[in-house]
Formats: structure tokens, sequence, C-alpha cells
């Protein structure tokens, strides 16, 4: 069946579904260039930092973000894995590529 062969209440709930779809990719493209940067600075100088670091030792919340709390070296750890995965995962040039069809390129930037 094609697109035009679908009822007008079936295009109207795709179309509805996509305009939450087509901005999330776009956001998905900003976050993994967040989830890059903060690998390459953690490859580049923060791995050497926390390797001074024992597991359980508290590294106070410094952010400004409220509600956000003091985290351990390993709770920050498990995250930086997450964030790898995630990136590794989704940041391939055929991601990207695909992302960019959805929510386009320059919904990606940033």
């Amino acid at each position: 069946m094609a697109y035009a062969d679908l009822t007008t209440e079936q295009k109207t709930q795709l179309n509805d579904w996509l305009s939450i779809v087509r901005p999330m990719l776009g956001e998905l493209g900003r976050l993994c260039n967040h989830f890059e940067i903060a690998k390459d600075a953690h490859a580049s100088h923060i791995s050497a930092i926390l390797g001074e670091l024992s597991g359980t030792d508290i590294i106070p919340n410094t952010s400004g973000l409220a509600g956000a709390t003091s985290i351990t070296k390993n709770q920050l750890v498990e995250i930086l894995t997450d964030a790898i995965a995630i990136i590794t995962a989704n940041n391939t040039s055929a991601k990207r590529q695909l992302y960019g069809l959805f929510a386009g390129a320059i919904n990606m930037l940033g």
C-alpha cells in the first residue's frame, strides 16, 4: 500500500506521530554531538584525573542544576560507559545521515 492509499485519518495519525519522532531524532543528533565532546575530553585528560580517585570517592555537585547531587566515581564511570555505548550504536555516519533525513541536518547542530 502506498502512502497515498492511506485514509485521511491514518495519514493524520502517522503525521502526528512523526511530528514527535522527527524533532526527537534531531535531539538525538545534538545529544550525540555532546557525547562525542565529553568522550574526547575524557580520553584527553579526564580519564587521568579519574584514575586518581577511588571508586567510592565523592565528587560534589558544582553544576548549578537544581536537584543534582554529589556522585561517586563509580557512578560517573557507569554513566560514561552508558554514554560510550549510546554513541557507538547511534553516532555512526549512516545513522547521522538517517537522522538528517528525518529532522534536517541543520536541526542536529548544537
